[in-house]
């Protein structure tokens, strides 16, 4: 009887409390973690549009004219509307700074970034011929060629606009074939 009650007793007692701390803590754990089903169910269906990434600005940038105080002011204005998701204030930004420095690639590439985010490609393309043409036009004829991969995509006869401009460049300088 001794061994028998001393079993029963506290090692029991001890076995079950902890059996009760790991369930406890594994249900902390789980409690805490989204379900994954309710997730994606709340979620409204996205349009998809299979399309290379949205060009990298620093190419378009690249030896372009520099802005002036009040164009770069405007620039980042239009850029911290981004960032703050304000993405009708930053399109309208932009716009303002295309009036203001209507040959800048820069303004158009980052304009073109911005539609192409929200979702608005067909903009998005005009955009990015925009900055292809601006490109060409100050004789950065692989930067503006560079674009046109994502222009067919998005416009294809903003492509080939900027793929009839490139036929006028010497093909040394955009490394293509004559059209």
């Amino acid at each position: 009887e001794g061994f028998l009650s001393r079993f029963w007793g506290y090692p029991l007692i001890i076995l079950i409390l902890l059996v009760i701390i790991v369930i406890l803590f594994i249900w902390a754990i789980t409690a805490n973690q989204p379900d994954n089903t309710q997730v994606a169910a709340a979620k409204p269906a996205q349009k998809v549009l299979h399309v290379t990434s949205a060009p990298s600005i620093a190419a378009i940038t690249q030896n372009s004219k520099p802005l002036t105080a009040d164009q770069t002011k405007l620039l980042m204005q239009a850029r911290g509307a981004f960032w703050h998701h304000d993405y009708a204030g930053a399109i309208a930004d932009y716009h303002h700074l295309i009036q203001e420095a209507p040959d800048s690639p820069a303004a158009y590439g980052e304009m073109g970034n911005v539609l192409y985010m929200t979702g608005h490609y067909h903009q998005a393309g005009n955009a990015y011929g925009q900055a292809a043409m601006q490109l060409i036009h100050a004789g950065r004829y692989a930067d503006g060629a560079a674009l046109i991969p994502i222009l067919g995509r998005l416009d294809p006869a903003e492509a080939q606009k900027v793929q009839e401009a490139l036929s006028h460049a010497p093909e040394a300088e955009t490394g293509m074939p004559p059209a």
